[in-house]
């Protein structure tokens, strides 16, 4: 997720004694950007509703990427989505994210609605970007699901490889260019500190990834990709059930 923003709700939350809400939406320059909404629930210090004209006023600023409000009470059980939530989410088909004012926790549900196309997206960073990109996969084709992680135009999350050091939480193992299979994660160098460009190996020399500021695409595994390769990562659970 984009960290500015993140950080822009945590303040709206922990200022307001009521649910606050809104979304995140990609601006016509494919920028990430949050809209707050008015919570128009009969009970906004348990609850929230987004009205649908506010809903309409989003879609003229752009393409929403996820809806967010706060938990400013303990009401709904620690750290947890309630029921409407989780309804409204599926029927949005959005994923939801949730700020808990008492607990200090963000937390995200991706309902199973959600199936964003994994080629031709635009790059927006923090949501559809090349780590974006390789979570989608893995929860659309392989069931897994990866946890996000902050990143803003800084690119500070390079410099200190927060991705790259979460691999082996996430349940990777390092693979080698010699045993690659499908679904294996390639990471290649950039102009960066660190190297922080994630592909995913889709079978028949060709990868899967999302380039800076273009859209995601499929492409064969050239030379002058396997120059910049750095390393390749291996769910643990593909590996021992052979996947291919």
């Amino acid at each position: 997720m984009h960290a500015l923003l993140k950080r822009r709700v945590i303040e709206l939350a922990r200022a307001s004694p009521h649910e606050v809400c809104g979304f995140f939406y990609r601006d016509h320059l494919n920028g990430a950007q949050i809209h707050e909404c008015r919570n128009v629930a009969p009970n906004p210090a348990e609850e929230f509703q987004i009205s649908d004209e506010q809903y309409i006023e989003v879609l003229g600023l752009g393409t929403p990427l996820g809806i967010w409000h706060s938990h400013p009470a303990a009401d709904h059980g620690p750290t947890s989505f309630s029921e409407a939530d989780l309804e409204c989410a599926e029927e949005q088909a959005l994923p939801f994210y949730l700020y808990d004012v008492v607990g200090g926790g963000w937390h995200e549900y991706l309902p199973a609605s959600y199936q964003p196309e994994l080629l031709a997206q635009p790059f927006t960073l923090g949501w559809t970007d090349c780590y974006g990109l390789v979570r989608d996969y893995f929860r659309r084709t392989c069931r897994r699901y990866l946890s996000d992680y902050d990143r803003d135009e800084s690119f500070s999350h390079e410099e200190r490889g927060v991705i790259m050091a979460n691999f082996e939480r996430e349940g990777f193992q390092l693979g080698s260019l010699e045993t690659l299979q499908v679904h294996d994660i390639m990471m290649f160098k950039t102009d960066r500190a660190l190297p922080q460009h994630f592909g995913v190996y889709v079978g028949q020399q060709r990868f899967l990834h999302h380039p800076l500021h273009a859209l995601s695409r499929e492409e064969p595994l050239t030379g002058r990709w396997l120059d910049r390769l750095v390393c390749v990562f291996r769910h643990r659970t593909l590996a021992e059930s052979g996947v291919t």
